[in-house]
């Protein structure tokens, strides 16, 4: 099932009530869906990370190179754990 928020989940429920579909599990699969607003989520501060970067770089470039960092660190890190 897709994502569905808060107010899509009510209205799911009430259109299958009035449909008569309705049933505990139904009911138990809707409510156990995850919300988008419910997705884990990492954030830093900006000046935490701020000096590892030079004064030049755009936010768009920090977040650019720490995902291309991360991806060479979680490569590395696969390959050890292989051996």
């Amino acid at each position: 099932m897709i994502f569905l928020s808060i107010m899509n989940q009510a209205q799911l429920l009430r259109n299958l009530e009035e449909k008569g579909t309705l049933t505990d599990n139904k009911i138990e699969e809707i409510m156990r869906e995850e919300k988008p607003n419910q997705k884990e989520q990492f954030r830093t501060s900006y000046d935490k990370i701020r000096h590892y970067f030079p004064k030049a770089y755009s936010n768009k470039q920090i977040d650019n190179k720490i995902m291309e960092l991360l991806e060479i660190y979680y490569q590395e890190w696969n390959k050890k754990k292989v051996k």
